[in-house]
């Protein structure tokens, strides 16, 4: 297992996905990890995907490009048309990790 994160921790992305922050308690706890993927990544397109109430909250960070906002009730219920259609959408951004 360590042996595959220090091998992550090597390779050079572009391009990064971090998923799914919640509410704003998890959002303020979630900036030091955002800031040490800056940190060692700092030429990386860093995307965040989060709920539409908190994707103003990262909007003049540094440490995020751009946010996802998704319908959070539409994604808890599970509507396979939704669920789909975000799928087809993170994959045309062609994220090189997502976390």
């Amino acid at each position: 297992m360590a042996a595959g994160v220090a091998a992550m921790c090597k390779k050079t992305y572009k391009k990064i996905l971090v998923i799914r922050v919640l509410g704003i308690g998890e959002a303020v706890m979630f900036g030091p990890t955002l800031k040490c993927l800056r940190q060692n990544y700092p030429d990386a397109e860093i995307h965040l995907m989060t709920g539409k109430l908190l994707g103003g909250f990262f909007l003049d960070s540094a440490l995020v490009d751009k946010t996802v906002e998704v319908d959070e009730g539409r994604l808890l219920s599970k509507d396979p048309l939704f669920v789909l259609g975000l799928a087809r959408r993170l994959r045309k951004a062609n994220y090189d990790l997502v976390i």
